[in-house]
């Protein structure tokens, strides 16, 4: 125990010595002193004694009940001590009346009992072991009573703050003694808005009260509370002014001294209780936008191809960026919807009591503007709804102008979309607004104008049916509560605004949550197998929009629905990708390759392609987590490693490999800062070869279980592609051999290396076979299948395109020359012309050089072996230490963001010149 603890112990002891002498002293007086003595006794003795020792051990703060007790104690000794100093013949509140020696022993009880609750309050110290515990856990102590109620908690991180002149550890600042767990919160606002789906109710408001009400209710009840005290304050007012009226000299000058204590006390509880209601009703909000965001987000990915037709990326952006926050401000401010009724009749009973009838006169005032202000909040609800839609359409004319700067700038179309940018926003969205100010300032200074009439009536009122003059002790308080008055009235149209706006920021979240998702019900999650394919597809067909319900369709018939523009694959009785294997699929520019890859992610709504047996189709999708690399890159505007990462933990063996693998290490070396390079918006500091060697450096690097290509080889040059498949690709040596992989390709290099191919056809499989089976199948028949057609026309492009660029130079070897070999002279003349596979390529298998010694070929299995350690590790998305921050002003990259600057003084002329 420490010396302080140890000295506060002493005192607690010290004190209950005191309560014993004053409990012997108190022999001949009434048994309530007496059981007031005891009972003061027993507390010290028993309960806080015992819970004080315990609490160095066991608590981060000393006993709530401790610290009231003692300072409720400290001013009723307080007031005894008062009592004998002024008035020293009265005995009427001194609990031992025993002059002098009892005078002592009051100033000895009240100062060791001061001392107690200050060192509770201030300098109360717990265990070494419990502080070692916060340390470790990156927990703040929970604080006492007292010190959350005044928020003395953040003094020490203000004060460090504010000598070190910034916060010294920003990744690892203590979290806050009160809860903001927004995964939690989106949990449970999920559950509450699908049971109100499934009971068909679909209010969004009631899911966020289910989930929020409690904290919002506690946060209500103190506003209400405070809203009860405003309202007695003017009355204890009215008291204070008449102590000193001449009228009322027969109190005493003491009971001024209690209304002013009184006065003081209700001005510190109110501070305290509204502080409170803030703190509670901001973690409401906080929680309440936090989780709104996320449905918000999640259910953007989980819409269907129609419904993203409909919601662009702007109107997304719109409900995160102003009806989330606008419900957050709603909830901020609920109190007024509670509080601001209760004020008003408070404040009109104790103006009734105060004035009498004359307070009709106010009430009739009311009254009459009523209909005014109704018919004022009307059209400001139906100008708001307009603005809205202004608002999303001026977002989405923004977008569109940024996404398509290229084309505006190479075409010179800057004037005409400024144009148009010009009309949505200064002819539709500004003119509405200037309606809007105008209507939400009349409704205002009609809601203002109330308090003044209500002021002048009743004052009138009073005066002529009472006749009475108007004395300090009627005016002041009547002044107090009409200015209350004022303030309950005037939140009103505030509030009136606020339930318009938020019930279209509602509707808009709702209609948008209730947006048609994508249909997962095809689709089947299990564990891998080693038996067992990664991806299987069966009797399928992948719609681009989601079919209509049965009740609408009838009378239409299925199989021109099936052949209609609007299928995307067709046919998809059979597919599988089984464990370990390269898949390759192949096909003409617009067959459905890239489609396919959508297909397999559960894109795409899907019905069966045996509509009479009624056999339903399936996806089943045997991997835990998966890679897919699109044809057009997602870059984020971070560095090159930040990218590649992407939010996994910094494995530098497998980062290594990686980037070897994806053959970044040249494009690193001549890069400005590495891997540290920014990139930029989209990657627009990058080629389109760099872009997709990142986006497969990115898909490498996670370690998933399956892993979508889609034709990541066609961007990069030739010898490129050949180094990505032998050391990523190849089923032997590469860094995905022991990986589930389906590439969409035309490179007819990576073909050998695959275990099967499917040949697309207008949305179809048309065929599917092994590349050696492929070459092999024809070679006694004069016929050729479809895919070695294909395969053949892509490698005879390949010829043609590397012929071009060589033909400066020398003839390049014909890319085809492996498929075809010498004609014998029996031939037909129809097979005269046709390339004919090797032997050598019959039969590929890669082999090891057969020179190699026994300790190379030992070596290079370990290699092998260590390679497979590293990747076979799942990605981890723990952080072991935080990210570090990286200080603008002294970033010494070379594609560093340029630090912001600010000066002072009058805008310089040329500024002046680029405004207008």
């Amino acid at each position: 125990m420490s010396i302080s603890h140890a000295v506060h112990m002493i005192n607690v002891l010290f004190q209950c010595i005191l309560l014993l002498i004053q409990l012997s002293w108190v022999k001949d007086e009434s048994s309530w002193t007496k059981w007031n003595v005891s009972l003061n006794l027993f507390y010290v003795a028993v309960v806080y004694l015992n819970s004080t020792w315990l609490s160095y051990y066991k608590s981060s703060c000393a006993q709530g009940h401790g610290l009231f007790y003692f300072v409720v104690y400290s001013f009723v000794v307080a007031f005894e001590i008062g009592q004998r100093y002024f008035h020293p013949g009265s005995e009427k509140y001194n609990v031992v009346k025993n002059g002098q020696s009892a005078m002592l022993l009051d100033v000895l009880l009240w100062f060791n009992s001061l001392s107690i609750f200050t060192y509770d309050a201030f300098f109360f110290q717990y265990s070494p072991q419990l502080a070692d515990y916060f340390t470790a856990n990156n927990v703040y102590p929970p604080v006492n009573v007292l010190a959350g109620i005044s928020f003395t908690w953040m003094n020490k991180l203000i004060t460090d703050t504010y000598n070190a002149n910034k916060i010294e550890d920003p990744s690892n600042m203590p979290l806050p003694p009160f809860d903001l767990d927004i995964a939690g919160a989106t949990t449970a606002v999920k559950a509450n808005w699908e049971y109100e789906l499934w009971t068909d109710r679909k209010s969004l408001l009631l899911a966020l009260l289910k989930t929020f009400g409690p904290t919002i209710a506690i946060a209500m009840s103190y506003e209400v509370s405070r809203n009860l005290l405003s309202v007695i304050q003017p009355q204890l007012f009215r008291k204070f002014i008449e102590v000193f009226n001449p009228d009322a000299r027969d109190l005493p000058i003491l009971n001024g001294f209690f209304v002013a204590l009184g006065l003081f006390l209700l001005s510190i509880i109110s501070t305290i209780i509204s502080n409170q209601f803030f703190i509670n009703i901001f973690e409401a909000g906080l929680k309440i936008r936090g989780s709104l965001m996320s449905l918000v987000y999640q259910k953007s990915l989980r819409l269907s191809l129609d419904a993203r037709d409909d919601k662009a990326s702007g109107d997304v952006l719109n409900l995160m960026s102003v009806d989330v926050i606008r419900i957050q401000r709603f909830f901020e401010n609920a109190q007024v919807l509670v509080g601001a009724p209760i004020q008003l009749i408070g404040v009109l009973i104790s103006l009734y009591f105060l004035l009498g009838t004359a307070t009709i006169g106010g009430l009739v005032s009311i009254v009459i503007m009523i209909p005014i202000n109704s018919y004022m909040t009307k059209l400001y609800k139906a100008l708001f709804k307009t603005q809205m839609q202004y608002k999303d359409k001026r977002i989405k004319t923004v977008t569109e102008i940024l996404n398509s700067m290229k084309s505006i700038k190479l075409y010179a179309w800057e004037k005409p979309m400024l144009d148009r940018l010009n009309h949505v926003r200064n002819d539709l969205e500004l003119h509405n607004m200037k309606k809007i100010a105008v209507v939400s300032n009349f409704m205002f200074f009609c809601w203002n104008i109330v308090p003044l009439l209500v002021t002048c009536s009743t004052f009138v009122l009073f005066s002529y049916l009472t006749g009475k003059v108007l004395s300090p002790q009627v005016i002041f308080p009547a002044l107090t509560l009409f200015s209350m008055l004022n303030d309950a009235l005037f939140t009103v149209p505030t509030m009136i605004s606020n339930i318009i706006e938020i019930g279209v920021s509602l509707k808009r979240l709702k209609g948008y949550l209730l947006a048609q998702e994508l249909d997962s019900s095809f689709i089947e999650r299990s564990k891998a197998t080693a038996s067992d394919p990664t991806i299987e597809i069966t009797n399928a067909i992948f719609l681009w929009k989601s079919p209509k319900p049965v009740s609408d369709s009838e009378n239409t018939d299925e199989e021109a629905e099936i052949s209609s523009p609007g299928v995307a694959l067709k046919n998809i009785k059979n597919f599988s990708a089984k464990k370990a294997q390269l898949t390759c699929i192949v096909g003409r520019v617009g067959s459905g390759k890239s489609t396919f890859l959508q297909a397999i992610l559960g894109q795409l709504p899907c019905v069966s392609s045996d509509v009479t047996s009624g056999v339903k189709p399936k996806l089943v999708i045997r991997a835990e987590n998966l890679a897919y690399c699109p044809q057009q890159p997602w870059i984020m505007n971070a560095s090159l490693k930040d990218n590649i990462l992407f939010g996994y933990k910094y494995d530098e063996a497998m980062y290594n490999e990686t980037i070897k693998a994806c053959q970044l290490l040249p494009d690193m070396k001549i890069l400005p800062d590495g891997d540290q390079t920014l990139v930029g918006e989209k990657g627009i500091s990058l080629s389109g070869g760099q872009k997709a060697r990142l986006s497969l450096a990115r898909a490498v690097y996670s370690r998933s279980d399956l892993y979508l290509l889609d034709d990541v080889l066609s961007a990069v040059d030739s010898h490129v592609c050949k180094n990505i498949i032998d050391e990523v690709l190849d089923r032997k040596n590469g860094l995905l051999r022991n990986k589930t992989v389906i590439l969409t390709t035309n490179a007819v290099n990576v073909l050998i290396h695959s275990d099967m191919i499917y040949l697309l056809k207008e949305g179809e499989i048309v065929e599917k076979n092994s590349y050696k089976e492929v070459m092999s199948k024809d070679k006694d028949s004069g016929e050729k299948s479809s895919l070695r057609e294909i395969i053949e026309e892509f490698a005879s492009e390949e010829n043609n395109e590397n012929t071009e660029k060589d033909s400066g130079s020398f003839a390049t070897a014909d890319k085809t020359s492996h498929l075809s070999t010498p004609n014998d002279g029996d031939d037909d003349d129809d097979s005269q012309g046709d390339p004919q596979p090797p032997e050598h390529l019959l039969n590929y298998e890669v082999t090891k050089n057969p020179s190699t010694n026994t300790v190379t070929a030992y070596e290079e299995e370990q290699e092998n072996a260590a390679l497979s350690k590293v990747t076979s590790r799942r990605a981890s998305i723990a952080t072991l230490r935080p990210r570090p921050l990286i200080d603008m002003n002294n970033d010494a990259r070379k594609t560093a963001q340029k630090a912001e600057t600010k000066e002072e003084g009058r805008v310089k002329k040329i500024c002046l010149l680029s405004i207008h």
